[in-house]
């Protein structure tokens, strides 16, 4: 292209769909969702910023508030780290195979959770 031609198509790449800003900030977007849903998750199954034995070494509360605060940004680069881990290394599903795996296979497993867990509780814990 010549220096004419690209003067006539920048109001062309200015007015397309999605300019060059708008497509950082949706992946700007995305990326904070990642990183709060790995938040949520560390906070809810990965017990936040709690360590085994952390409150039992003696140590000062501003050290120990550190140290709570790394390892909660640490649970959550993990939970991001697995994120990206199984995309990358899973085939995508197709849909078929989706519906599939979720009726005759997780169905199923849910529906023997949920009676393995009501015999459980009517044999050990009310009697």
């Amino acid at each position: 292209f010549s220096s004419v031609d690209k003067i006539k198509f920048m109001n062309d790449l200015r007015t397309s769909h999605f300019t060059d800003e708008e497509i950082r900030s949706i992946i700007k977007v995305l990326k904070e969702r990642k990183f709060i849903s790995s938040a949520v998750i560390a906070t809810l199954f990965l017990g936040g910023y709690n360590m085994p034995f952390l409150g039992s070494l003696g140590l000062s509360q501003n050290l120990t508030t550190m140290l709570g605060s790394f390892f909660f940004f640490l649970k959550i680069l993990l939970v991001i780290f697995t994120f990206m881990w199984v995309r990358w290394t899973l085939p995508r599903f197709r849909y078929d195979q989706l519906m599939n795996l979720g009726w005759k296979g997780l169905m199923p497993l849910a529906l023997f959770n949920f009676l393995a867990t009501g015999i459980y509780y009517y044999f050990f814990v009310l009697k």
